[in-house]
């Protein structure tokens, strides 16, 4: 009897154990899987670059972030690009042209162990590919000129380079009338008063391959006519020095001329100088001429005309300004803006310098600020101790090109200058 009840204790003291062990270690492994968190159900390739590739794929249960792996198929290899909570990544730094291979896995952090989804995402295959130039975006007229226009454009990304169109809306035809790497073009030579259709096509060439850009919105413009005869730059009074042949430029007919003779010389130089004498365009020997005084008008050009002048000869500036020193109408002019598109602010008459002493130049800019003659003074040009600039006129200076070099202003204009150009504003002296 005793033997019996040993052998039920040693019984059911085994089956305590069994019971005990069972519900400790059944219990841990049931928090192990509870941790493991689920599998990422897709995966995409949302955007491909030159060098790189944007991938983005769906949350995952229970998981506290993702791991990003690179797999080398040729000897399955994986590389861990990036663990993050995130569900898109951007993978940079590839080779162009390149076929790669991406996986993600779901993992969790728990007890000090990292828990990792039994499966990764489907595997998903990029190549990394040359980007096509994006379109043209802002498409405008920007200016006239007499006759022309300035078709103006924002740069395109990837692009490096544009393809410009005209429309025929009678035929229905559109005809490449310029390529080219600028982002503005001027049409001339146009028919007054016709209807112009133009649009413009992006493209980047890479070795032997060109992709292209969609097609730009397309803008239009009517010709104008812009009387610019009167509208040039420094002139001089001359006479000739001694008895000269010179020759009449639209026939080529020579005329001899006596010495004393007036003549209007359009540069000044001892070669062959392009001149006017009664009213005809001549070409005559520059060291027979005898300088006299700048020829001036004292009539300022209408808006339309200075903008025409300005834009035509595609000056840009540093600034959103930019100024027009005209030594032939004795006028300044400001303009807002920027290259092919300017627009007159201002017109401010002035005082230049005689017989040529303000220099002719197009790369002057607003170099320095001081004060002299009882207002501010605004250098164009700075030699260390001296230079030229903007300054006040007084009562006692006469109008016209009397100057030292300087140019002088009235007390308003010279003010308005001051506050609305910066430094670095571009001048140009004709």
């Amino acid at each position: 009897m005793v033997n019996k009840m040993k052998k039920g204790i040693k019984s059911l003291s085994m089956l305590l154990f069994l019971l005990v062990f069972v519900g400790i270690f059944g219990v841990k492994s049931l928090a192990a899987e509870n941790y493991i968190p689920g599998n990422v159900a897709k995966l995409t390739v949302t955007a491909r670059a030159e060098n790189s590739v944007s991938l983005r794929w769906t949350k995952a249960n229970n998981a506290d972030g993702y791991i990003v792996y690179m797999i080398d198929k040729k000897n399955n290899a994986y590389t861990n690009l990036t663990h993050q909570a995130g569900t898109s990544y951007t993978v940079k730094n590839l080779k162009l042209g390149q076929r790669y291979y991406f996986q993600v896995f779901a993992y969790n952090y728990r007890a000090g162990k990292v828990y990792k989804s039994v499966n990764g995402s489907p595997i998903v295959i990029a190549t990394t590919a040359y980007q096509k130039p994006r379109q043209v975006k802002n498409l405008r007229i920007a200016s006239y000129g007499d006759k022309s226009m300035v078709l103006k454009w924002n740069s395109a990304k990837n692009a490096t380079g544009y393809i410009v169109k005209v429309y025929n809306p009678e035929t229905n035809k559109r005809t490449t009338v310029k390529i080219t790497t600028n982002t503005l073009v001027q049409f001339r030579n146009l028919t007054v008063k016709r209807k112009y259709y133009f649009y413009v096509r992006s493209y980047r060439k890479i070795g032997d391959q060109t992709l292209y850009g969609e097609d730009s919105q397309m803008v239009s413009g009517v010709a104008k006519a812009i009387d610019m005869s009167q509208v040039h730059g420094r002139y001089y009074n001359t006479t000739l020095r001694c008895n000269t042949t010179v020759k009449i430029k639209a026939s080529g007919k020579k005329v001899n001329l006596r010495a004393g003779t007036a003549i209007v010389a359009k540069e000044r130089r001892s070669g062959i100088v392009n001149a006017i004498w009664n009213g005809k365009e001549i070409e005559v020997p520059g060291r027979n001429l005898s300088y006299n005084s700048l020829n001036t008008s004292g009539k300022m050009y209408t808006f339309a005309q200075a903008e025409a002048y300005v834009n035509s000869m595609g000056y840009s500036s540093d600034t959103k300004y930019l100024i027009w020193i005209n030594q032939y109408s004795l006028y300044t002019y400001i303009f807002q803006g920027s290259q092919g598109e300017w627009k007159g602010i201002r017109k401010m008459k002035c005082v230049v310098g005689k017989n040529g002493n303000t220099p002719i130049k197009t790369t002057y800019k607003l170099v320095r600020k001081g004060y002299m003659y009882g207002g501010p003074i605004i250098y164009i040009a700075w030699f260390g101790w001296r230079g030229y600039g903007f300054h006040r006129r007084t009562s006692s200076l006469a109008q016209g090109a009397v100057s030292g070099g300087c140019i002088r202003l009235g007390d308003d204009d010279l003010y308005f200058l001051d506050r609305t150009c910066p430094l670095g504003t571009r001048v140009i002296s004709y």
